[in-house]
């Protein structure tokens, strides 16, 4: 039996809210939405799997998002991530990226994961 049977949607937005890690991996999502249900202990997004083209609407959770897995989706290039100052690890392995630009990049970025991607080469920063 599942115990979210008898929530009330207030309820369970509630308790969405108050979720670490949260996994969306593996759903057939084709955009990145509806993170305004995220609350801000939300620090780790799991989105791999999917079909996501653009890093796009990551503003809710901003501020305090760590970690974020792309991986094996349809990204190109990682615009999108310059509001994401509190990013300390970033796996995008396995898309479709060709060129990465460090300006792109959060500066508090530690972690890159790029592997399985047909990167031909690195930006150079302007």
């Amino acid at each position: 039996a599942c115990e979210t049977s008898g929530l009330m949607e207030h309820q369970l937005v509630e308790r969405i809210s108050t979720l670490s890690h949260v996994r969306l991996e593996g759903m057939g999502l084709e955009e990145i939405s509806g993170l305004e249900v995220l609350g801000e202990s939300a620090v780790h997004l799991y989105l791999q799997g999917n079909s996501i083209r653009v890093i796009e609407n990551l503003s809710p959770i901003a501020h305090h998002l760590q970690y974020l897995s792309l991986a094996r989706n349809r990204i190109q290039d990682l615009c999108g991530l310059d509001s994401l100052h509190a990013l300390r690890a970033l796996d995008v392995a396995n898309n479709e990226l060709q060129i990465i630009s460090p300006e792109a990049l959060p500066r508090g970025l530690h972690y890159l994961i790029t592997s399985g991607n047909p990167l031909q080469e690195m930006g150079e920063e302007t």
